[in-house]
C-alpha cells in the first residue's frame, strides 16, 4: 500500500471515529481515551471502557419557581350562601356553581396539573353535552400556595374569586 492510501484510510477512520464518539456523547455515553503503548499488533487502544451517564431531564419551561403546586383535586369558596366547587383532574377543570340546593356547571376547561406558585395557567373551553354558564372561551387562573383565583364577570361587575384547597 502507498503512503497515500495510508492517509486515506487513516483519515477516513478518524472521521468515522469521531462520528461514533460524537453519537456516543449525544446518547450520554462517556468514553474514557487513552495513548497507551502500542499492543502485539501494532494498534493503540482507543476506549478503555464505556460508562452511561443519566440523562439530565431539560426544564420544560425556564421560568418554573419549585416547588410546584399540585393542582388534581378538590377547590371551593363561599360566599352568602353560595359555594363554586372546582374539580381539577386528568388536564380538566370544571367548576360548578351551587345555591339553595341547585346546582350548575359554570367552567369547564382544560387546565394544568401542577405549575409554579404566581404563575398564570390560561384554561380554554372544552365542550361539554351541557350548558355551562361563562359565556367567555378562555379564563386566566392565578396559582397561589394552596388557591386557585380567576376573575367572574356577572351582569356587569367583575369579582376575584379565591378558590382554596379542601
Amino acid at each position: 500500500m502507498s503512503s497515500a492510501s495510508n492517509k486515506n484510510a487513516g483519515t477516513g477512520l478518524f472521521f468515522l471515529i469521531a462520528l461514533v464518539v460524537a453519537a456516543l456523547v449525544g446518547l450520554g455515553v462517556a468514553l474514557v481515551v487513552t495513548n497507551d503503548k502500542p499492543d502485539n499488533s501494532g494498534t493503540r487502544s482507543v476506549v478503555t471502557s464505556v460508562n452511561e451517564t443519566p440523562a439530565v431531564p431539560a426544564a420544560e419551561d425556564p421560568g418554573l419557581e419549585l416547588p410546584l403546586v399540585q393542582l388534581d383535586g378538590e377547590w371551593t369558596a363561599e360566599e352568602n350562601g353560595s359555594r363554586i366547587v372546582a374539580t381539577v383532574q386528568n388536564g380538566l377543570i370544571t367548576m360548578v356553581m351551587q345555591n339553595e340546593g341547585s346546582q350548575m356547571t359554570y367552567w369547564h376547561g382544560t387546565f394544568k396539573t401542577a405549575e409554579s406558585p404566581g404563575a398564570t395557567i390560561l384554561s380554554t373551553l372544552v365542550e361539554i353535552n351541557e350548558i355551562v354558564m361563562s359565556s367567555a372561551t378562555e379564563k386566566n387562573f392565578v396559582v397561589g400556595e394552596n388557591s386557585l383565583s380567576f376573575e367572574l364577570t356577572a351582569m356587569g361587575m367583575t369579582t376575584t374569586v379565591v378558590l382554596n384547597r379542601v
